[in-house]
């Protein structure tokens, strides 16, 4: 097989994917450089929608302390994002509600877990959208574990390598992908207990780690449905009374409350 040949797979494979409404348990971990202890930092029950154009986050997030953060925090935070806007609030035990709406999708300052779909193609798109003037492919298997080894170097800002380790046998899908930089192992991600659900396969349990920040997440997918419809009313939400919102859409930068 040639690396041209595995891309498309992957990409044909990515492509079956619709839709999808989950429940998932994450917990984050901060490993002490001294003791290699993993630590519970964070606790979370998240909700989770995506279509290919639309997506819906509520996390309900518990946050441990930290010689920084010396008292325990919780939130609620809750997104609806289309092509054109994002909106997002905020809610914490005693204070005022808080809203933000502004102008285009999803940014990296609002990532801070890995939904089902994105731990499984997060990064592989670099595969078949020419982001980079110029990529080294090498692609090898391996028989033992059945996995296809595809090396992807990109030129350009950052020069990163990515390793994708793609299953056969489960259609296709990356189930790890390791990220690299030039100071080393930047990222590593890893899908498994995989079920088939609707007729596509679904890792119930994942993970991210990022060595240099001495940082993992773990989640347990508790309920999913993949490629069933969800209605448009599901992706979005309304704020609740008596929340402060910044409306940037309005080009109102002052905050106001809805009543």
């Amino acid at each position: 097989m040639t690396p041209e040949q595995l891309i498309l797979l992957i990409e044909t494979s990515a492509k079956q994917y619709t839709c999808m409404e989950a429940k998932i348990n994450a917990t984050g971990y901060v490993q002490e450089e001294r003791s290699s202890q993993q630590i519970v930092q964070v606790v979370s029950e998240i909700h989770t929608r995506w279509s290919q154009d639309k997506e819906y986050w509520k996390i309900s997030r518990t946050t441990y302390p930290t010689a920084e953060q010396p008292k325990t925090h919780e939130e609620v935070v809750t997104y609806a994002f289309t092509p054109q806007q994002t909106k997002k609030l905020t809610e914490e035990p005693g204070k005022t509600p808080r809203g933000l709406v502004r102008f285009g999708n999803m940014c990296d300052a609002d990532k801070s877990f890995y939904t089902i779909h994105s731990a499984m193609w997060e990064h592989c798109d670099i595969l078949w959208k020419k982001l980079h003037d110029q990529r080294d492919m090498t692609l090898k298997y391996d028989k033992i574990r059945n996995l296809y080894e595809f090396k992807v170097q990109t030129w350009g800002p950052g020069d990163l390598a990515y390793i994708f380790y793609v299953d056969p046998s489960r259609n296709f899908i990356p189930v790890k992908k390791d990220i690299f930089s030039q100071a080393g192992l930047l990222k590593h991600i890893e899908c498994d207990q995989f079920q088939k659900n609707n007729n596509v396969w679904i890792p119930y349990r994942y993970s991210w780690t990022e060595p240099q920040q001495n940082w993992m997440e773990c989640y347990e997918v508790e309920k999913v449905s993949a490629n069933v419809p969800i209605e448009d009313r599901l992706f979005d939400f309304d704020f609740p009374a008596g929340t402060i919102i910044i409306d940037e859409m309005a080009y109102l930068k002052q905050k106001f409350k809805v009543v």
